[in-house]
């Protein structure tokens, strides 16, 4: 079972130096690196698809949500990798909304936000679906057309991620953000609170930018600002600032996508078999 305390992603000692380690820092901003998603990744409300993340070791995350709560550790977040996709959303005790049950734990609300970054070129559920097409596509275009140049797949792509996209946000409404269609890295900026001597104190922010090109596959792909976020100190919930739809012209969606929410489930599954 997920919450048996032998389930465990760190083991007792490293959790023990990790917990010494956050209670004794004087560091304003502490941020976790992080192998596998600690926010829930769930195909149903509750239930997950995702036991190699924390989901797996559930415990471990619970007594981290707690300690940092008893010991009124703030200011820390979790980076993190593995998934191939961009994320961004709230860790509670039991990685869930607290309005999504699990496990008989009592919920609570957000204590840390955590960030997801999408691979440099490693596949995941969405582009996993259109490459395989694309690259029949781009097969038969050799055939026809010996040496033509490759095309992007971005609006077929993107299409595709709409609705994985909104069918996984939807299962998982402590996600506040989900990206599966780009690929690129996260720029991590903190920047500490000012007490000046007289006057309110100025609160610290810690910002994130998702960073992505719109095609891995072509050299001259230019890179953009998929999204951007701010943490304002001593609260742990995430703001979302700007998304790549909000800052310039809408990505392109091909509407004719044979993909749908009725079989949305059956691609993450099977991409999660993968």
């Amino acid at each position: 079972m997920p919450l048996s305390p032998d389930n465990t992603i760190l083991g007792g000692a490293q959790r023990d130096w990790m917990l010494n380690r956050l209670k004794t820092s004087k560091a304003e901003w502490k941020l976790i690196a992080n192998q596998v998603m600690m926010m829930s990744n769930d195909i149903l409300p509750g239930y997950t698809f995702d036991t190699e993340g924390w989901d797996g070791y559930a415990n471990d995350r619970r007594i981290l949500c707690d300690w940092l709560t008893e010991n009124k550790i703030k200011n820390t977040h979790v980076i993190t990798g593995d998934v191939h996709m961009f994320y961004a959303g709230h860790v509670t005790r039991t990685g869930r909304d607290a309005s999504v049950p699990f496990g008989g734990l009592t919920p609570g609300g957000p204590v840390m936000s955590e960030f997801v970054i999408g691979a440099m070129t490693s596949q995941g559920i969405s582009d996993r679906i259109s490459g395989t097409l694309a690259e029949i596509g781009y097969q038969i275009q050799q055939a026809l057309n010996p040496g033509s140049p490759r095309y992007t797949d971005e609006p077929f792509r993107n299409g595709v991620a709409k609705v994985v996209d909104d069918f996984l946000s939807g299962m998982n409404p402590h996600w506040k953000y989900a990206n599966s269609s780009y690929k690129g890295y996260g720029i991590v900026e903190c920047t500490p609170s000012k007490k000046p001597r007289r006057g309110t104190k100025i609160p610290g922010k810690m910002t994130v930018k998702f960073r992505a090109t719109h095609d891995v596959k072509l050299a001259d792909s230019a890179p953009f600002t998929l999204a951007s976020f701010t943490i304002e100190a001593d609260k742990p919930q995430l703001h979302v600032d700007a998304t790549a739809a909000q800052r310039r012209s809408p990505l392109p969606i091909d509407k004719n996508v044979p993909i749908n929410q009725s079989n949305v489930r059956d691609y993450i599954l099977q991409n999660a078999a993968h």
